[in-house]
């Protein structure tokens, strides 16, 4: 064994590396003979591995162990203890030659080293050092997400902003922003790639753009822009019903307007009518939907609407409509107006782009070919468009927006003219360019006079009438274009959305020696393909996303699905005081802040607009409120004392603020471009808003002759006029609202002018189809006109003789003629005139009417009817069209049939039986219903036979003393029966059997029983008598006791009846002087 003591110098730490020392290790051994420094030196300085050996911020790490020579010992117990910075791992030591860490970060960067213990000879060996240093992953592909997905969310619930690193390592700073104002919300740094930010209860005004940014000590990165609405619930409904002539009368036309006075778009809103739902509109923008109708009687009733957003839907109360006067029908003018007014359009614009195709060729091969030229060709003017003659004509400019400064972007409308020969036909084409220019004077222009809008016109109307005299052809020619132009290219100008182009921060003058991160953004998302950036209107680079800057000038970015955005002039300044103003961008009534900056100190400042004094506190910092494109020049003046004792002061340089346009003028179109009288038009109010603005709610106003339209303004782009009329015509325009930031802007003038068309086509229906009716059902006479606008005037006639006129807006008209009866029956047409009278086709109308309940009537040969009778059934209908056909019923059994051709009734005889008792009926049917009569009853009464008597004793003998019952009963006759029982011709008693079956009579015997019995049945035609039963006594001879006590019971019984006798013969005599009182002592006895 053996015993190893080691000791170092004292007060040296155990956990230092091995390092150069003047004291010197000293051991204390005690062993046997053998070799004392075999343990020694056969045990050499460990080893440490690290593996990786570059690692990354958040991976693992394996720190091994390794010994070189092992002592010989391999039993020996080792432990491996492991040191970072003089520190043990708080792993400690143990028996395992490696330490996994599994999470590096930045911090664990540093010294490492490992030592090995032998624990039974205490002999301990370190490794030498070695550093470790842990790499860092910049933050890479940030992005944006919410919860609940797609950034829709509830009013009042909770939305979480959570914000996402693809890649990246150790502490990263999250940022979350709301809007393109760059307003931070939260700062967070955690040692995670994934934060998120709650707005617990969501309000309407959280609506917004949203975007967040993260930073590890490479630079913040930014995520894409993610909007964020806020779904309201629908709430408040109200449903108005509105009446031009403030009585609902047949043939009026209401509007049924319902809306909900919050709630969010789009919003479903269903119309009901007595629980059926009867119109259906979406409303994509705006609160509200409206229908209308043409007033009928079926019409009158109770009328609620629902809307439906999503989260809830949402009633009305009821409202409840009182239609008066004539019927009429709107369903076929509102469907037949419909597909009138969509045939109406689309059949010019085929018919314009086919006549103008062929037409063109048919020009353009006269150009070509030499035999069909003129003989002596003349060169001719542009004698209908007003443009140079030179060989590049001039551009039209559309959709002109001011950028900044004295820079313009625009869509150009170019037309080129080629060289051909000297027939004077010069083909033209179209193409849409991008031009810059200097600043553009808008002006007002009527589409009457002029195709295009901006500077130059296209097409002078004047100019045509005067140089187009004469040329039959041409003038077709430019009339069908100006059609095509109107319906197809008008609506379809505009130039693609620009680019967005960001800055972190949000600063457009900052000190010369930072920096400024811009990004550019394709509309609302970030761009994947490549990138165009501009300096000073200059191409500069192709980058990445984003760039970051230190030099001054106008910075730009250009994408490959969208033009170039708005300039941005960024300055870096090496003055002492600058004046900053944020959040950029900045658009026309936005608010501002100015801040007054001073490089290294905190300061007091005035602030100067146009070199006046603004009112402020003091402070660094001033806000201006909604601000305007103006010109103003902004400044401050900063105070401070270096040494706090004297007071500086320093201006800055002037700050002219860089304001956007915040939405373009809007332009009005309308569709379709030629209305006709009768039909609906649809008028479109068009702008834009920046990207960066897509929140801004517009309000849209439409006028007509300087008078506002339909139920005000509103945040639908659109207004649906239901129904033009020529009175109609007139000048039309827009105006756009940012309600919030105060600015209104109108579009140009439009002049509409409504065209009538004669009526044609005239034609009648009628209701219920075919001409048959039903005397008492209503007839409807439905006039109707193909084409016509304009006050119809609509009369109906029956064989030559007017019934009916009516004078309305409308190409269809109803007449009812209620409870038609037979005198209603004949020929009927109808008469339309707007101005020449056209008559529609002629349709019979037959009247028939329904059977009324048929009578049926019982006769039989006398008052009750006995089997064998003779009887007969007479079914007659009072009313009804023949011909008639009758059947006969007994408790619903069919027994026959007859028919009546020419009206009035039928019978039916048969002689009875006993089965013909119970319930009788009859049906009348002319072929428009069966009628039933009433239930005749008849019971056939049978007469009784078969008298049937039986005697029943307890015994095979019947004895003194014991109970005898005799049985009667008829095997035929009909109920009730009245039996009565005789002995020796004696009545006995009597029973009643109301229903089916016998009747019975009960006695004891004793000798006088003995003797002839009978018994009679009776049911009130004749009496029938039972054949005779003789009934003997048979039995044992009774004691003395026996024949005393029956001769007892005689006498008793002998004594009541004489008692009775003289009771009967007391009461008849006191009834015959008085009925009453003897009467009442009888029944008194009795009781």
């Amino acid at each position: 064994m053996y015993e190893i003591l080691a000791s170092t110098r004292p007060g040296a730490p155990s956990s230092l590396p091995p390092q150069p020392s003047k004291y010197k290790e000293r051991h204390i051994i005690t062993f046997p003979k053998t070799s004392a420094f075999t343990i020694s030196k056969s045990f050499g300085h460990p080893v440490l591995r690290v593996k990786p050996s570059r690692p990354i911020e958040g991976s693992f790490v394996t720190l091994t162990c390794e010994l070189p020579h092992p002592p010989q010992e391999s039993h020996k117990q080792h432990q491996f203890c492991f040191f970072r910075n003089g520190q043990l791992l708080e792993s400690g030591c143990s028996s395992s030659p490696e330490l996994q860490i599994p999470t590096m970060w930045k911090e664990d960067s540093g010294s490492y080293w490992c030592e090995v213990e032998v624990e039974a000879h205490r002999i301990r060996r370190r490794s030498f050092v070695s550093q470790i240093h842990v790499q860092r992953v910049p933050v890479s592909d940030v992005s944006l997400e919410t919860q609940p997905p797609g950034g829709w969310v509830t009013e009042g619930d909770k939305l979480i902003l959570i914000c996402l690193v693809a890649n990246g390592s150790g502490d990263i700073t999250f940022f979350w922003y709301r809007g393109m104002l760059g307003v931070n919300l939260k700062t967070k740094t955690q040692r995670s790639r994934r934060a998120q930010y709650e707005i617990l209860t969501v309000r309407e005004s959280d609506a917004e753009l949203y975007y967040c940014a993260a930073d590890n000590g490479y630079g913040p990165r930014l995520s894409g822009l993610v909007p964020v609405t806020v779904r309201i619930p629908v709430s408040h409904l109200v449903l108005s019903l509105s009446i031009p002539e403030g009585q609902a009368m047949v043939g009026t036309m209401v509007e049924l307007h319902c809306e909900a006075q919050r709630g969010s778009p789009p919003i479903l809103y269903h119309f009901y009518h007595e629980d059926v739902i009867v119109w259906s509109s979406l409303v994509q923008s705006g609160r509200g939907a409206s229908f209308n109708f043409s007033l009928s009687a079926e019409h009158s009733g109770n009328y609620f609407c629902e809307a439906d957003n999503g989260p809830e839907a949402q009633r009305s109360e009821v409202v409840t409509l009182n239609v008066t006067g004539p019927v009429e029908s709107s369903v076929y003018h509102l469907s037949s107006g419909v597909l009138e007014g969509l045939l109406g359009s689309l059949g010019p614009i085929t018919v314009a782009l086919l006549f103008c195709y062929w037409l063109k060729r048919k020009i353009g091969r006269r150009s070509e070919d030499p035999v069909r030229s003129p003989s002596s060709p003349v060169t001719q003017e542009h004698s209908c468009l007003n443009l140079p003659a030179s060989g590049q004509l001039d551009p039209i400019y559309e959709n002109v927006n001011v950028s900044s400064g004295d820079d313009v972007y625009s869509l150009v409308y170019q037309i080129q003219q080629e060289q051909e020969p000297a027939t004077g036909n010069r083909p033209w084409t179209h193409a849409d360019i991008y031009s810059k220019l200097r600043k553009a004077n808008v002006v007002d222009v009527d589409y009457d006079d002029t195709i295009f809008t901006g500077n130059q016109k296209l097409c002078d109307f004047e100019l045509l009438q005067k140089n187009c005299q004469g040329n039959l052809q041409l003038q077709i020619w430019v009339l069908l274009c100006l059609v095509t132009y109107f319906h197809c290219f008008l609506p379809c100008t505009g130039i693609p959305p620009r680019a967005v182009l960001l800055l972190h921060p949000p600063l457009s003058t900052t000190f010369k020696g930072e920096s400024v991160t811009l990004t550019c953004m394709d509309s609302l998302s970030l761009v994947q393909g490549p990138i165009t950036w501009f300096l000073d209107s200059h191409v500069w680079k192709n980058e990445p996303n984003s760039i970051t800057i230190t030099k001054s000038g106008h910075y730009q970015c250009k994408t490959e699905r969208s033009s170039i955005s708005e300039p941005v002039h960024v300055k870096f300044l090496s003055d002492e005081v600058i004046l900053q103003a944020s959040p950029q961008p900045i658009f026309e009534g936005d608010n501002v802040f100015l801040k007054c900056q001073r490089k290294g100190g905190q300061l007091n400042s005035i602030f100067f607009k146009d070199g006046k004094k603004l009112e402020s506190n003091n402070s660094d910092t001033i806000k201006l409120y909604s601000v305007l494109r103006d010109n103003s020049k902004y400044s401050c003046t900063a105070f401070w004392k270096p040494l706090g004792i004297i007071s500086w002061s320093k201006t800055s340089r002037p700050l002219n603020i860089q304001i956007q346009e915040l939405f373009l003028p809007p332009v009005l179109t309308f569709s379709p471009s030629w209305p006709i009288e009768g039909y609906p038009v649809t008028l479109n109010c068009e702008t834009r808003l920046p990207p960066q603005r897509s929140y801004v709610q517009l309000q849209f106003c439409f006028f007509k002759d300087g008078q506002l339209l339909g139920s005000g303004c509103n945040s639908s782009s659109k207004i649906q006029l239901p129904t033009m009329w020529l009175e109609d015509s007139g000048s039309y325009r827009c105006q756009a609202e940012a309600v919030t930031y105060n600015i209104i802007k109108s579009s140009s003038i439009f002049k509409i002018r409504v065209q009538r068309i004669p009526v044609s086509d005239v034609n009648l229906e009628i209701r219920p189809p075919g001409g048959l009716l039903i005397e008492g059902e209503n007839l409807v006479l439905i006039c109707s006109v193909a084409k016509g606008t304009g006050t119809i005037t609509f009369s109906w006639h029956k064989d030559g003789t007017s019934v009916g006129k009516k004078t309305q807006q409308s190409l269809l008209a109803e007449l009812l003629v209620p409870t038609v009866k037979t005198h209603n029956a004949g020929r009927y047409y109808c008469v339309a005139d707007n101005g020449a009278p056209i008559l529609s086709n002629r349709i019979q109308v037959t009247v028939r009417s329904l059977v009324s309940r048929p009578v049926l009537i019982l006769r039989t040969p006398r008052d009750q009817a006995l089997v064998g009778d003779m009887v007969e059934l007479h079914c007659e209908a009072l009313r009804g069209s023949p011909p008639i056909w009758y059947q006969f019923y007994h408790e619903d059994v069919t027994l026959g049939n007859s028919s009546a051709p020419n009206g009035g009734g039928t019978s039916f005889n048969f002689s009875l039986t006993e089965e013909h008792s119970g319930n009788y009926s009859c049906e009348a049917d002319n072929g428009l219903g069966p009628q039933r009569s009433h239930r005749v009853s008849l019971k056939v009464i049978v007469p009784v036979s078969d008298i049937v008597l039986n005697l029943q004793t307890p015994g095979s003998q019947a004895t003194i003393g014991e109970e005898v019952e005799i049985y009667c009963e008829a095997l035929k006759g009909s109920p009730p029966i009245l039996y009565q029982f005789y002995h020796d011709n004696i009545p006995l008693g009597v029973s009643l059997a109301p229903t089916e079956g016998g009747a019975s009579f009960k006695f004891f015997v004793t000798t006088e029983r003995a003797g002839n019995y009978s018994c009679e049945a009776d049911n009130g035609l004749e009496p029938q008598r039972s054949e005779v039963i003789t009934f003997s006594i048979a039995g044992p001879q009774r004691s003395r006791a026996g024949l005393i006590s029956a001769g007892v019971i005689v006498g008793l019984l002998g004594v009541l009846s004489l008692a009775a006798v003289i009771l009967l013969y007391h009461f008849r005599t006191q009834r015959q002087s008085d009925p009453v009182i003897g009467r009442n002592l009888f029944w008194g006895s009795l009781a």
